[in-house]
């Protein structure tokens, strides 16, 4: 529909991170990523929630699932890349 835009949720979702409204903001790209299930930026968006509200696992799983959908995502695998070696030690 015309009227699930995935820009428009992605905004959306930013501005409650703009606000420091982690909850918020993590819900909307939860949605956001059932309704855009095969876009890497919805997976992105909802790492980038958890990973401002200090939840750098489901960051983790969610970089993780951009790089499935999209191998060239930069931010995705410098934080999986980091995250990794972090984790190993």
């Amino acid at each position: 529909s015309v009227f699930i835009r995935e820009r428009d949720f992605n905004q959306k979702g930013y501005e409650y991170l703009r606000k420091k409204q982690y909850h918020d903001a993590i819900e909307i790209f939860k949605i956001n990523a059932a309704l855009h299930p095969n876009s890497d930026n919805v997976f992105d968006s909802l790492a980038d929630g958890y990973l401002r509200s200090g939840d750098s696992l489901n960051a983790f799983i969610n970089y993780n699932k951009a790089l499935e959908l999209n191998s060239g995502n930069k931010r995705a695998k410098d934080f999986t890349s980091k995250y990794s070696k972090k984790q190993s030690i």
